[in-house]
């Protein structure tokens, strides 16, 4: 019984995210490549429990990550933090308008929304800290997209099959 309230597909996600987020901050800095990897992919889990998990707690869960991310990244609060509590709102209003979707074209919006938060981020770092465009980051943030957006959102749908 206590199983079965325990393990439900949210809690497994949040589990997922946790567990995600510690071995970023923890990972070494000599693979650039898989560190973005899990960079990309806890963007898109985070977008995937918003658009079919929403609860309001999820407003703290994003602030928090948003701080973690910014203080990680360039020792400021700012662009994360910003773009995650721009990104929750955004998403749930034009939630009503994909309801109808398929599984594919949420697949695409997902994929949209994803670069959308990630070029949204490089705006706030040019306007806040005056960085400039990272345009390999994002062109290697897109190719790790498309090669793990399939086999992610096969495991997603995996993982709310659960009950």
């Amino acid at each position: 019984m206590f199983r079965k309230r325990l393990i439900k597909p949210f809690n497994v996600y949040l589990l997922i995210l946790l567990i995600s987020i510690s071995v970023y901050l923890n990972f070494e800095p000599n693979f650039p490549n898989l560190s973005l990897t899990l960079y990309i992919f806890i963007h898109l889990l985070m977008i995937y429990i918003l658009i079919y998990y929403f609860h309001f707690s999820l407003y703290l869960l994003f602030f928090f990550i948003g701080i973690i991310f910014d203080i990680y990244i360039s020792n400021e609060i700012g662009p994360h933090l910003i773009s995650f509590m721009l990104l929750i709102p955004f998403v749930n209003y034009i939630k009503k308008f994909f309801a109808t979707f398929s599984p594919f074209k949420v697949l695409i919006l997902v994929f949209i929304i994803l670069l959308s938060v990630l070029f949204v981020e490089m705006i706030f770092y040019k306007l806040l800290f005056n960085l400039e465009f990272n345009f390999i980051f994002f062109y290697k943030s897109i190719l790790i997209l498309f090669i793990f957006i399939f086999p992610v959102n096969y495991l997603f749908n995996k993982i709310d099959k659960i009950n």
